[in-house]
């Protein structure tokens, strides 16, 4: 862990000895972060992952990392596929999790990339990916704490009205980029007004994976980009590691400090007002989708 990363957590967190979490997409950038701190402060942590030897790589490293035995365990799905994500989920231990947070996402796919049921692939795994995690997780664990991800960049559909942008073929991957986000507020906002424990946070614009996919060239040039001009991954998944180690009031949203929320230690921010007419149409969409 980064020397500033240590001294933060140490400074700012309560050990977590005996507390149980769950990270789904957590063998990469801020999921992978969160994971280290929950693991450094005693947590056992449940990586929700798709790829087990990468993942398994992952923890090895991080008890080198940190000097001792971590408790980690690995629990292998698909958050493009809702069936792989129920039938996880249906296999996960009963007596549940302190909190899980949903944080798998991908940012810009290969073009042309389709889901389930033809939607454009960043919609199918950041939107109904994250829809059906919580739809199945709080199902199963009604008690524990939910921590969505949401996005600095972030946009309502028009007319408050999501069909359009599903079931076709768009190539309009920065824009299915940006709408996922705001669904994924919109899922926050209708899980607190259904009485759901449940909080949100944004990284503001880090250092991550979230370019893995685009060309060598642009990927190099991307990162040295994102280098320069932002905040290191370990500080972006603090917001993530303060929800699940500090009792915050449910409802909670979590921003990085500074101009713009682009960098910084997480602060307190107000939910959004806007949020509402986006989330109830959301809510009408998933209901008539799911069904």
């Amino acid at each position: 862990m980064h020397k500033k990363c240590l001294r933060y957590v140490e400074n700012n967190f309560p050990r977590q000895e005996g507390k149980r979490f769950l990270i789904t997409g957590a063998s990469s950038g801020i999921g992978l972060e969160c994971a280290k701190v929950l693991l450094y402060l005693g947590a056992e942590v449940t990586f929700m992952v798709r790829n087990k030897k990468k993942t398994e790589e992952c923890i090895a490293s991080i008890g080198e990392e940190i000097g001792n035995p971590v408790h980690a365990r690995i629990a292998l799905y698909d958050q493009a596929k809702p069936d792989s994500i129920r039938a996880c989920i249906a296999s996960l231990p009963k007596e549940g999790y302190d909190a899980i947070v949903l944080n798998a996402g991908i940012y810009i796919p290969p073009k042309g990339s389709l889901g389930e049921d033809g939607n454009p692939l960043t919609l199918q795994v950041n939107a109904i990916g994250t829809q059906v995690c919580l739809d199945a997780f709080y199902k199963r664990y009604p008690n524990a704490k939910y921590v969505i991800i949401d996005s600095i960049v972030n946009s309502s559909p028009r007319r408050h009205n999501y069909a359009p942008y599903f079931h076709t073929r768009r190539d309009k991957r920065m824009k299915d980029y940006s709408l996922s986000k705001r669904i994924c507020m919109n899922i926050f906002a209708n899980a607190l007004e259904d009485g759901a424990n449940v909080f949100m946070t944004h990284p503001g614009v880090a250092r991550t994976n979230i370019i893995h996919s685009f060309a060598p060239l642009f990927k190099k040039l991307g990162n040295g980009f994102l280098y320069l001009f932002t905040h290191p991954a370990w500080k972006a998944a603090l917001g993530m590691s303060s929800l699940c180690c500090l009792d915050n009031p449910r409802g909670t949203y979590l921003v990085p400090r500074g101009p713009f929320e682009i960098s910084g230690y997480p602060r307190k921010k107000k939910i959004p007002m806007r949020v509402k007419k986006d989330a109830n149409a959301w809510r009408q969409f998933w209901e008539e989708e799911k069904n």
